[in-house]
């Protein structure tokens, strides 16, 4: 059961590093450029995988990403 769940982190972590270095460089979008109402660009504070929301968004906006909050939710991301 150890093995298969490193094997799992090991994946895990080589595609967050996969992530990062598709997402290294990307332009970001400026959300004080957009129109009244767009979406709100967010992104992923260990991925930099861009988050969309809408402005009505209740609440603060994630500072993770749905897989890097699995990711520390497995506590394999600090």
């Amino acid at each position: 059961m150890a093995l298969a769940t490193t094997q799992g982190k090991e994946h895990a972590l080589e595609q967050l590093r996969q992530r990062k270095e598709k997402n290294r460089g990307k332009e970001k979008v400026n959300n004080a450029s957009l129109w009244a109402g767009s979406d709100m660009f967010y992104y992923c504070q260990s991925c930099d995988e861009e988050m969309r929301l809408p402005e009505t968004h209740p609440g603060p906006a994630p500072r993770l990403c749905n897989k890097c909050s699995a990711l520390k939710n497995e506590g394999w991301l600090e």
